[in-house]
């Protein structure tokens, strides 16, 4: 018998898209990686506002129960193992 090692983010990501009836599809229709969390960062009234782009991302917000990441959901989110790519701001 063998067995598959999975990281704990793993783990978490596929249950969090068991409940919310995510299915895997939805990372690979929009070309996000598994252990990647995409964001946005906005500054809004002189406050820096982390957006996740992804479905992981969405998904890891509400399970914090926002839908910004705060520094503190960040560094747990990264000891989970993901990692952050920022999107690239656009100029007009």
């Amino acid at each position: 018998m063998s067995y598959i090692k999975h990281s704990l983010g793993d783990i978490i990501s596929q249950s969090l898209r068991a409940a919310y009836g995510i299915g895997e599809q939805a990372d690979t229709v929009t070309n996000y990686h598994d252990g990647i969390v995409h964001v946005r960062v906005r500054d809004v009234y002189g406050t820096r506002r982390v957006y996740p782009l992804c479905p992981t991302g969405k998904l890891l917000a509400k399970l914090a129960g926002t839908e910004t990441f705060t520094p503190q959901a960040i560094g747990l989110i990264r000891d989970l193992g993901y990692t952050f790519s920022v999107e690239q701001e656009q100029l007009p």
